[in-house]
């Protein structure tokens, strides 16, 4: 099978992302052009984790672009192909003939897919570095659409699809993901102005599709980086008020619009309730409308005998990938990459323990199905745990709340609601 390692790992996504993300929310999914090649444009922040997170929102077969030298060894080719990941060369990636030669390779495979109406991931910015921030975009999205009318002889109907990833932090586990989607732009409207100078309507699309990724994606680099990132996390608590791990159209895609109106003047006032917040030892989830996940709990408790040691082996197994990763990475722009990898090894010799556990384990009376079953309530106990523990410290938080005094209450969530209507 040509492509056995991406469908091997997509088995298996659904358990790491548990144990990693708290929550994923999906916005514009329904932008995306049903039965047409598209080209995603998308924000660059994770460095590979970009790639594996649209792969799963999309639930489809998407092709990466990603740097070429990491193909190099014949062997890295076959296993990186093996799992939807296509070559483009930099200038510093390869020698200039190489480059050139690698990437018309990429772009001869490229046209044949978009052909078969599939759809092909680049990352715009052409670098990535874990900060909330859109970078100006390369003019490779634009060229890459470009070469391709021109070669359908503008039989193609390619679109291009704005994507924003956005992280609630770095550096670690149990992060907020939210995905947004743009209105689409169809290439061919813009035939005549390819035909008539390449380069000025790769300068002028790149202006348009840097304006369209601007509205998706959370920056809060730059002044005030720490009112900004604060309240960042106060709009996530804002809009991911149901108890689902992942959630659709929610909302969330109007963070990075409401915080790019973030003023000078509200600055004090996310100051002062940053500081009352933080004195009371309470958090900004406890003020706004986010639910308990009731859901979560149950599973947790009413799977315990099986979950509660699989639980704890699993995230001990995150623990040694994040101890390995701090050891085996220099560069922080790999970090949360390389770490969520080592975690998705694990989760496989995770699931092979469980498994020789269920099969060797359990006493003689247990059917098969029995077995199956104790396995299945030990995998999704376990995730229920992650979500559990951040349950009882929230309503360790949650009681400190209700003991503050009234007049406290009330001039908190008055502070908060100011905040978020000048928004």
């Amino acid at each position: 099978m040509k492509y056995w390692l991406y469908y091997f790992i997509k088995t298996f996504m659904e358990i790491p992302f548990r144990a990693y993300f708290k929550s994923v929310s999906i916005d514009g999914k329904h932008k995306i052009p049903k039965g047409k090649p598209v080209l995603i444009c998308a924000s660059h922040a994770g460095s590979f984790m970009d790639g594996v997170v649209i792969e799963y929102a999309f639930r489809e077969k998407v092709f990466t672009l990603v740097r070429g030298d990491a193909f190099n060894k014949p062997v890295f080719d076959r296993i990186l192909r093996s799992m939807l990941l296509l070559p483009i060369f930099r200038s510093r990636d390869a020698d200039p003939e190489k480059a050139r030669v690698g990437n018309l390779t990429t772009w001869n495979e490229s046209y044949e897919l978009f052909r078969e109406g599939y759809k092909i991931l680049i990352f715009s910015e052409g670098i990535a570095y874990p900060e909330k921030a859109l970078r100006p975009l390369k003019k490779g999205s634009a060229g890459m659409a470009a070469n391709m009318i021109k070669r359908s002889g503008g039989d193609m109907d390619l679109y291009v699809l704005p994507c924003g990833v956005n992280y609630s932090q770095f550096g670690g586990m149990r992060t907020d993901l939210q995905i947004s989607y743009g209105d689409p732009i169809r290439v061919l409207d813009f035939e005549d102005e390819i035909l008539a100078d390449e380069r000025k309507f790769a300068r002028d699309f790149t202006v348009i599709l840097q304006e369209k990724m601007n509205d998706l994606v959370v920056k809060t680099k730059g002044d005030h980086s720490v009112e900004k990132d604060f309240l960042h996390q106060m709009l996530i608590n804002e809009y991911g008020n149901r108890s689902d791990f992942r959630s659709y159209d929610s909302g969330s895609d109007q963070i990075p619009k409401r915080i790019d109106k973030l003023s000078a003047d509200l600055i004090p006032k996310i100051k002062e309730y940053k500081a009352g917040i933080e004195q009371s030892k309470i958090a900004d989830r406890n003020l706004s409308d986010k639910g308990f996940n009731f859901f979560a709990v149950l599973i947790a408790l009413c799977t315990s005998a099986m979950s509660v040691p699989a639980a704890i082996l699993y995230r001990l197994l995150w623990a040694v990938a994040k101890n390995r990763t701090k050891k085996l990475v220099k560069n922080i722009v790999l970090f949360d990459s390389v770490h969520f990898g080592l975690g998705l090894i694990m989760t496989f010799f995770w699931l092979a323990v469980l498994i020789v556990a269920a099969v060797f384990l359990l006493p003689e009376p247990w059917t098969p199905i029995w077995t199956v079953l104790a396995l299945i309530a030990s995998i999704v106990g376990s995730a229920a745990w992650f979500v559990t523990v951040e349950e009882f410290r929230h309503s360790v938080k949650e009681l400190r709340y209700f003991l503050l005094p009234r007049s406290k209450r009330k001039y908190l969530r008055a502070l908060r609601v100011d905040i978020l209507n000048a928004l």
